[in-house]
């Protein structure tokens, strides 16, 4: 039986969090680490893909593959413009919608986020964190990204290969083009959890720079190399910030 919990916000902190503004690199930052951290806490199950890239509903929403037949659903929408807005069943819990503000400023976001949202959404809370694998190093390394770029003075766009769409579920084929080792066309298909694999950071001008298979987690290059992130992040010490930088120059 699964088992919903209802958020319980701190009052005091969503209220100030209501009215109260983060920069879009911050929130950029933010929506990565809360997607990382389920998709790290469920490994295999959990992926994030892009939804709705609209200025005013740009979402890193996180997607669940569940484990047993049945086709993929969403599990949370991190709407860069808005709030957090979690899914329970197909249904929207619109009143239960955690804001940047908060987010940023909670002393606890493995609780008072991460395990609220799992509660929220029927996941069952994992005891510990597992081990990082190659379903989980992919998210990890784009979060650091995002979280070098919200620090300056490297400014990165991050664009998933594939967007989920109100109308339309576009590939970005310009993006693709830049790496040889990638065939989109393997992904065109109605198998949407494997077509959202890949993800791309681009420099300030718009180029690519890495290309992320976040469902191997490996790492390809516009110079025709790729690595194992994992084996990246084992060299540097299992460092995952110092992972995420190589990985920007390989």
């Amino acid at each position: 039986m699964v088992i919903y919990k209802p958020i319980q916000f701190d009052a005091a902190l969503h209220e100030r969090g209501e009215r109260e503004e983060v920069r879009s690199e911050t929130v950029l930052e933010l929506a990565w680490d809360v997607a990382a951290s389920l998709v790290a806490r469920h490994p295999g199950r959990l992926r994030v893909v892009e939804a709705h890239p609209i200025s005013i509903y740009d979402c890193v929403a996180v997607l669940d593959l569940k484990p047993r037949p049945g086709p993929a659903s969403f599990l949370a929408y991190l709407n860069l413009a808005g709030h957090v807005t979690t899914q329970f069943e197909g249904r929207m819990a619109s009143d239960d919608r955690f804001n940047w503000s908060e987010i940023l400023h909670t002393t606890d976001r493995t609780n008072y986020v991460i395990k609220q949202i799992e509660g929220a959404t029927g996941l069952r809370r994992p005891s510990i964190t597992p081990r990082i694998r190659t379903t989980s190093i992919g998210p990890l390394v784009l979060a650091q990204i995002a979280a070098i770029s919200a620090g300056g003075p490297a400014r990165f766009t991050i664009r998933a290969g594939f967007g989920f769409d109100s109308d339309d579920a576009p590939f970005r084929s310009e993006l693709f083009d830049h790496f040889s080792q990638i065939s989109p066309w393997e992904f065109r298909s109605d198998d949407i959890p494997e077509a959202s694999r890949f993800w791309f950071v681009l420099a300030q001008n718009g180029d690519p720079v890495v290309a992320i298979d976040t469902g191997s987690g490996v790492a390809y290059t516009p110079r025709g190399r790729q690595a194992s992130l994992l084996t990246v992040y084992r060299s540097e010490e299992n460092d995952i910030s110092r992972a995420a930088e190589s990985a920007l120059y390989l």
